[in-house]
C-alpha cells in the first residue's frame, strides 16, 4: 500500500479515498490466504486484512465529525493494540509484555493523528510488516496470451500456410505459458523467503521494542518508588508537626484555663 497516497488524502480530507486505499489492501490480503501451507503466515495475513478493513471503516465513521483525526486516532490505535497483541502472540511473545509496548502507543498527541491513521510512524513494527507484505504480494508482470480466436484451429481444409501460422502461434501461446508458469513459480519461491525473513525481523524489532519500552517503564517505577519515599518521610515529618503543635496548643488551653481559676 502506498502510505504517501493515504497520508496525502487524509491530509486533504480525502477520507473517503483514504477508505477505499484500506479497503483494497484488506482485500489483497484476504486473496493471499490459504495460499501457503505455513500457519503462521496465514494468521500474519487474517489479521493485516482484519486491520486494514477496520482502519477503513474506522475512517468512514470518523469522517463526519470536526474531530476526524483525533477520534480517528483514537479508533485506529485500539485495532492497532489489538493487531498488536495477536501477531505477537502468533510470533511467541507473551501478550502481558507486549502491553507495556502498546502504553507507549498511546501517548501519543494530537499532532500525530494522521501518523497514526495512516501507521505511518518511525520504526512501528506493525505497520513496516503490512507495507512488506502488500508489497510483497503485487501481481507479477506475466506475458500477454493470445486472444482465443487468433489460435483457434480450423476443423478441416486447412492449406499449408494456414498450418504453419497456427503451428507458430501454438508454439508461442506454449512458450507464454511456460515462461509464466515459471514466473508464478519464482515469485512463489520469493514470496515464501521473504515472508520468512519479514516475519523473522518483525519478531526482533518487537522484541527490541518491548526490551526498550520495559527498561523506560524500570526508570519511571524506580523514580516514583523515590518520590514515594521522600513524600512519605514529608508526611511523617508533618503529623510529627501536627501532633506536636495540637498537644501546645491544649497545653496551652489548659494553662489559661488554671490561671483563670
Amino acid at each position: 500500500m502506498d502510505l504517501t497516497e493515504v497520508n496525502s488524502q487524509l491530509l486533504k480530507r480525502q477520507y473517503k479515498d483514504a477508505s477505499r486505499l484500506y479497503r483494497e489492501a484488506s482485500e489483497i490480503f484476504s486473496k493471499q490466504i490459504d495460499k501457503t501451507n505455513n500457519k503462521e503466515i496465514n494468521n500474519a495475513l487474517k489479521i493485516l486484512a482484519e486491520d486494514h478493513l477496520k482502519r477503513s471503516r474506522s475512517i468512514q465513521l470518523s469522517s463526519g465529525s470536526q474531530n476526524v483525526g483525533l477520534s480517528g486516532s483514537t479508533a485506529i490505535q485500539s485495532t492497532n493494540n489489538k493487531l498488536s497483541a495477536s501477531l505477537a502472540m502468533a510470533r511467541g511473545i507473551p501478550t502481558s509484555s507486549l502491553d507495556n509496548i502498546m502504553g507507549s502507543l498511546e501517548e501519543t498527541d494530537g499532532n500525530n493523528s494522521t501518523q497514526i491513521l495512516t501507521g505511518n510512524g518511525t520504526g512501528d513494527p506493525i505497520q513496516k510488516l503490512s507495507v512488506q507484505l502488500f508489497n510483497l504480494f503485487k501481481a507479477p508482470k506475466l506475458n500477454t496470451i493470445p486472444e482465443q480466436s487468433e489460435i483457434q484451429v480450423k476443423p478441416t481444409g486447412k492449406s499449408i500456410e494456414e498450418l504453419e501460422y497456427e503451428n507458430v502461434h501454438l508454439k508461442q501461446l506454449v512458450s507464454n505459458y511456460a515462461e509464466n508458469l515459471q514466473i508464478y513459480e519464482t515469485t512463489n519461491k520469493k514470496i515464501t523467503r521473504n515472508l520468512q525473513v519479514y516475519l523473522s525481523s518483525f519478531k526482533k524489532e518487537m522484541s527490541i521494542k518491548e526490551s526498550r519500552k520495559i527498561s523506560e517503564l524500570e526508570r519511571k517505577i524506580d523514580t516514583l518508588q523515590k518520590e514515594n519515599k521522600d513524600l512519605t518521610l514529608q508526611k511523617e515529618k508533618l503529623k510529627q508537626r501536627w501532633d506536636e503543635l495540637v498537644e501546645s496548643a491544649k497545653k496551652r488551653r489548659e494553662d489559661q484555663t488554671g490561671t483563670n481559676q
